[in-house]
């Protein structure tokens, strides 16, 4: 009986430590904050208040789709990505043409997204988002 006892305490407190992530929680706009990356052959760089956002239009239980929009030498471009939060509340997000993301939904609303990219100019992204 203890052992069951125990074990029920110790599902609870996994389950309480798994942020539970809502249908339609996700949908909305989400700016960038902060941006740190590398990439090969620039190096090191790091932005505040990136004129870029994702769009997630639309979330069905676990599963989200949207858009990630961003201005690069002037230009404006797009480009769609699905994604997924898995049971322990991680975030999945593949982009239709290149990269992927993994990140989390912190307490406090923040989203943090770890993008990789590979190709002629491989790249590694920790990117901060608040929903606005």
């Amino acid at each position: 009986m203890k052992r069951i006892i125990a074990f029920l305490l110790v599902v609870s407190f996994m389950l309480a430590a798994a942020p539970a992530v809502a249908d339609g929680m996700l949908k909305g706009i989400w700016r960038i904050e902060t941006i740190e990356m590398y990439v090969k052959g620039k190096g090191y760089e790091t932005r505040k208040g990136h004129d870029a956002y994702i769009e997630i239009k639309d979330q069905e239980g676990s599963l989200f789709y949207g858009v990630k929009h961003w201005t690069y030498k002037g230009e404006k471009h797009s480009e769609e990505f699905s994604g997924a939060v898995t049971h322990d509340g991680r975030l999945l997000i593949q982009e239709y043409h290149d990269g992927q993301a993994q990140g989390n939904l912190l307490p406090d609303g923040t989203m943090v997204l770890y993008y990789m990219e590979a190709g002629d100019m491989p790249r590694v992204h920790m990117t901060t988002y608040k929903k606005q």
